[in-house]
């Protein structure tokens, strides 16, 4: 995920967990929760107009990646959040968003204590419930009855996550949802290279 209070993850922000990390890790369920059908036909075009957008404007490729994962997991949320570096230490930045975290682009959170941190810490898929239990600081953002986060890579360093949100208690992802978000989590690699690239080029 991104951030919430603050633009500059100032650790003054951040609150201590209530409860235990593992009471909001569900990761396990996701292979216990009997799948949605998928839509392949939907999928297949989605992907298509992925590949069009990563060739012709890749400046637009994270954005389109959040709308296309809204829609494909018919999630209230979703974004992609990138680690980086700023004055204040290490952050990850939501650097597209869609649905209603909209408001919140450019937001960062601490790369220690943080949902994304997690996912990059184990390098894999987590599904978490009612994440505000233990990432206290997030209280001011649209509630969170579920967040699944993949990880997303440069190369073969982890680098960032892309996620989606059930803002309704009644959505629960399963393993489709996961299915279709590793699909996704592959534009967002190229993206990250393809981004990472234009930068290195760009520099004097």
């Amino acid at each position: 995920m991104g951030t919430v209070a603050s633009h500059s993850g100032s650790e003054s922000s951040l609150h201590g967990p209530q409860q235990p990390l593992g009471d909001v890790l569900i990761t396990d369920q996701l292979a216990c929760r009997v799948p949605r059908l998928p839509n392949y036909k939907a999928e297949a075009e989605a992907l298509v107009l992925l590949a069009e957008t990563l060739a012709n404007a890749p400046g637009t490729i994270l954005q389109k990646l959040a709308e296309t994962a809204l829609a494909l997991c018919g999630a209230g949320s979703a974004g992609i959040s990138i680690a980086e570096s700023n004055a204040t230490g290490d952050v990850f930045r939501w650097h597209a968003l869609a649905g209603k975290f909209v408001p919140h682009l450019g937001n960062t959170m601490p790369r220690h204590f943080s949902p994304s941190g997690v996912v990059l810490d184990t390098s894999a898929i987590q599904l978490m419930t009612e994440p505000v239990r233990y990432f206290t600081y997030i209280a001011g953002l649209p509630h969170i009855a579920e967040v699944l986060l993949i990880p997303f890579y440069r190369g073969a360093t982890a680098v960032g996550t892309a996620w989606v949100i059930a803002h309704d208690p009644d959505r629960h992802f399963d393993a489709e949802d996961a299915r279709v978000m590793t699909n996704l989590s592959k534009f967002a690699s190229a993206a990250a290279q393809t981004l990472s690239a234009m930068r290195d080029a760009a520099a004097p």
